[in-house]
């Protein structure tokens, strides 16, 4: 699949995922990657797993829109992917995981439930720290299975929530919101107890893909969106977007 190209960094590390599905993967999406990735390799599919936001713009809406004008297949899952399938899956794009469908279920949830930390993309964009969504998940799972109260779980998640997104950890969590319990769950956490829902998203994601034809399109875009959104994405080429896209202010 050496067409379908996926943006992806502290989610999942690449040596991973091309186990998964060889294609050509690369840093997290920022603003106008998706326009020159088209432009360059008329690409079978694209694949939004992560997302620069901090240092660069993040990817636009109307860009991806312009791509799937374009007849190119657009997935997304776990984090800025997330975040615009389910913002973009009625005109096509394809969103995929539980963090999908919790956006698409809530349309008023903050961004940072996904955003995490990143190190630099020479090293593979790793995570420096947590989504209070993976946060959220695994002190549930901790609760279920015994190792916490439910008092106790709504005082760390109310603590995460609390937490600067850089700064969101579990290290972090029992420093500003210490309990003697707690030994327990950090205990338990180091024997494999810790979950990344958006890790088993990308996965997933590319599990599917792996055993798909993507040079079946069933989604093409309607006649509206190519009319509109791509004359739309036109004009901001002509007013010299794709010269200043990097000029502005992570993870999603």
């Amino acid at each position: 699949m050496s067409n379908v190209f996926v943006f992806l960094g502290p989610t999942l590390s690449h040596r991973e995922a091309h186990a998964i599905l060889p294609a050509r993967y690369l840093p997290p999406v920022s603003q106008g990657d998706v326009y020159d990735i088209c432009l360059k390799w008329s690409p079978t599919a694209l694949v939004l797993i992560d997302g620069a936001f901090d240092s660069v713009p993040s990817t636009r809406h109307k860009e991806i829109l312009w791509a799937l004008s374009r007849r190119v297949r657009v997935f997304g899952c776990s984090s800025m992917g997330a975040l615009r399938a389910s913002e973009l899956d009625r005109f096509g794009m394809v969103g995929h995981g539980l963090i999908y469908r919790w956006y698409r279920a809530n349309a008023l949830a903050d961004d940072d439930e996904v955003t995490v930390a990143m190190g630099p993309a020479e090293l593979g964009s790793p995570a420096v720290s947590d989504a209070l969504f993976d946060i959220r998940v695994t002190l549930k799972r901790a609760r279920l299975e015994g190792v916490i109260s439910t008092g106790r779980t709504n005082e760390l998640v109310t603590a995460a929530r609390g937490l600067y997104f850089k700064e969101r950890c579990y290290s972090k969590l029992f420093e500003v919101a210490p309990d003697a319990s707690d030994s327990t769950l950090q205990t338990w956490l180091m024997q494999g107890g810790k979950r990344s829902v958006k890790a088993d998203d990308a996965r997933g994601l590319l599990s599917k893909l792996a055993k798909a034809n993507l040079r079946q399109h069933s989604h093409f875009p309607t006649a509206e969106l190519e009319d509109t959104l791509t004359i739309a994405w036109s004009r901001d080429i002509a007013d010299g977007y794709t010269a200043a896209r990097k000029t502005t202010i992570g993870d999603r």
